[in-house]
């Protein structure tokens, strides 16, 4: 079911991640603004005591050196220059000689509220009693100081707020960006549900970003899918195709029975149905092996397998029977040539290359099989002597119920090679074939494992 804009963005990850991120920002924001607004304001009045101090220090020195009345002097000079303190100069009796600054008889630091101007002003203001029992007091505004902090708090709340608004901005952005290219993923993978396997996802190449890696593979899931879904049916038709040369003569065979006057033409009838029978049972055997090949079970029992020797115990049981058809087999194995394999299937797959050979060679064809070693590689050669095939042709027989124009004639279902290319794939190895003048040369190259 569709969902609105807004529903689908709040559900996305990527602008959860982007609100998460704002939150982490605006928190850091708060957190600085407040740290530096006490730490501004905390240095603006430090800053204002160690002036009041030096000031203080000042008067009393011309208390000391002009007396009581060159230090009153010396105050409402003081007072009159531009940026001047504030003050208040008090004799022993408490008698007011200079300054502005109400009486508090207060000493040491205190902060005094005074209106000037018709506006209310807080002042920090320092008294000291100096030797004749006078008392000087002086202050200053606090409120520059707060001025100043409060104008850095509100410079680092906007820039912090916008920070946070181009982020959460940018998020709605890319989360929008981001939610089309998935919406495409996601008809993509609809269309292809409701059975148009050559949909794709749209990709950019060039951008390189996790959503085109997402599409670049899922593309290549497609097209790995689109190809088996067409061998399937490719080898769905192979399969009747196959049958039904079988099962029509089972049912001639049957019929001949039924019709039969004498109980031998009967046995004859009956016999071919069997073979015919037979027939259908190898293809489907030969099927359900490829199929299990195909689907990677096997590497399960993978272990070290000695490739030579497999090879060797396999020939060595065909021997006799290459012999009796007419051919000859050479052989040859290198040792030490150690893969990582199922030893069942590898030798399958020698043995349907050795029937393979037996079937479309001529007699007196020379078939040779060789295991040898080059540079870390094992390499399975096998050769026969017979009319060979173009690559063209190879390339279609090691397909399913692949059989050239020349092999109608003889039986099998025509999945010898492709059982032996299966094979070859499942264990990583190359499966090809080499030109040669004098019949069929195939290839298969294994990676050679150390032994343990």
């Amino acid at each position: 079911m569709r969902r609105g804009w807004a529903d689908s963005l709040w559900r996305s990850t990527s602008f959860r991640l982007a609100v998460i991120q704002a939150g982490f920002l605006l928190l850091a924001v708060a957190g600085a603004s407040v740290a530096m607004f006490v730490i501004t304001r905390g240095v603006a009045e430090r800053e204002l005591r160690s002036r009041i101090t030096l000031e203080s220090s000042a008067v009393i020195s011309e208390l000391t050196g002009e007396g009581i009345g060159g230090a009153a002097a010396a105050v409402r000079w003081r007072a009159l220059r531009p940026g001047a303190l504030e003050y208040l100069l008090t004799d022993s009796a408490g008698r007011r000689l200079a300054g502005d600054l109400p009486d508090t008889n207060d000493i040491g630091w205190h902060r005094l509220s005074i209106r000037n101007h018709g506006e209310n002003s807080e002042l920090l203001v320092y008294s000291v009693s100096v030797p004749g029992g006078a008392r000087l007091t002086v202050g200053d505004d606090l409120a520059p100081a707060r001025d100043l902090a409060d104008a850095l708090l509100r410079s680092l709340l906007f820039w912090g707020g916008l920070a946070l608004l181009l982020g959460l901005g940018l998020g709605v952005w890319a989360t929008r960006h981001s939610l089309a290219r998935m919406d495409a993923l996601g008809r993509t993978l609809e269309d292809v549900s409701a059975g148009d396997l050559l949909a794709r996802v749209p990709t950019h190449t060039g951008r390189g970003d996790d959503l085109d890696v997402v599409g670049i593979r899922v593309n290549a899931m497609l097209d790995r899918i689109a190809l088996l879904v067409q061998a399937q049916r490719r080898v769905s038709a192979d399969v009747a195709h196959e049958l039904r040369s079988p099962l029509t003569l089972l049912r001639q065979r049957i019929g001949q029975a039924a019709s039969a006057r004498t109980a031998s033409d009967r046995t004859v009838a009956l016999e071919a149905a069997d073979a015919a029978i037979d027939d259908a049972l190898r293809l489907f055997e030969a099927m359900l092996r490829l199929s299990e090949i195909e689907a990677g079970s096997a590497r399960q029992r993978f272990a070290m397998v000695d490739l030579g020797e497999r090879v060797e115990l396999i020939t060595d049981a065909y021997r006799a029977d290459i012999e009796a058809a007419g051919r000859t087999l050479e052989t040859s194995f290198a040792s030490g040539a150690i893969v990582t394999g199922d030893a069942d299937l590898l030798g399958l797959a020698v043995s349907n290359l050795l029937e393979n050979a037996i079937k479309h060679t001529p007699p007196g064809a020379k078939v040779v099989v060789r295991v040898s070693i080059d540079h870390g590689t094992c390499i399975l050669t096998f050769e026969d002597r017979g009319s060979g095939m173009a690559e063209e042709e190879f390339a279609r027989v090691v397909e399913p119920f692949a059989r050239l124009d020349a092999a109608r004639s003889t039986s099998g279902a025509g999945l010898g090679l492709a059982i032996v290319a299966a094979v070859m794939r499942l264990h990583d190895a190359t499966f090809e074939r080499i030109d040669s003048a004098s019949g069929l040369h195939l290839v298969c190259r294994f990676l050679q494992r150390e032994t343990q």
